[in-house]
């Protein structure tokens, strides 16, 4: 027997599988995107942004290297961790540009694939990119220990936030 939530734990597991066919089935005609309109007011840019990434980005992300976290902490602080072993800090760039973070990275000088018995370490281009929300900002990045380490705020105007009135 199934229960109420049994149909959304699922699009959900799935979601966190990269399932492809889930996203197939995700595009500007589905049902919660023409819909948007009636139950949303003022959040124009956000729907025209969300059917943009629908049709345009590839699913799952084009690539999946190289790996990262995303943590939340509190008060609206994120730490975005990519590994990029192999790399030197040259080699990479992090750019905020047009509400998109960009990270990129490319070797200088490949080793002498002759010499390498084994490659098990990626080392090939990439770039990265994640939509920012308007009240979001980048306040640092860093790089250590075969880590770029980006530290994200999320800013809430005080009229945003919640207020209890005293009576």
């Amino acid at each position: 027997m199934c229960d109420a939530n049994s149909g959304s734990h699922k699009y959900q597991l799935a979601i966190r599988r990269n399932d492809m066919n889930v996203h197939a089935s995700l595009n500007s005609n589905h049902p919660f995107f023409s819909n948007f309109s009636n139950w949303v007011i003022g959040h124009d840019k956000l729907f025209r942004d969300m059917i943009h990434i629908v049709d345009n980005v590839p699913y799952p992300n084009a690539s999946a290297y190289p790996p990262h976290n995303l943590i939340k902490n509190e008060d609206g602080r994120y730490i975005l961790e990519i590994a990029v072993a192999g790399f030197k800090k040259e080699e990479l760039e992090v750019k905020r540009e047009d509400g998109k973070l960009f990270i990129t990275g490319s070797k200088k000088n490949q080793e002498d694939d002759e010499k390498v018995l084994h490659k098990g370490i990626a080392s090939r281009p990439f770039k990265k990119s994640f939509h920012l929300a308007d009240n979001v900002i980048v306040e640092n990045a860093s790089f250590k220990d075969g880590m770029i380490v980006i530290d994200i705020q999320q800013v809430i105007p005080e009229d945003k936030k919640p207020h209890t009135y005293v009576l």
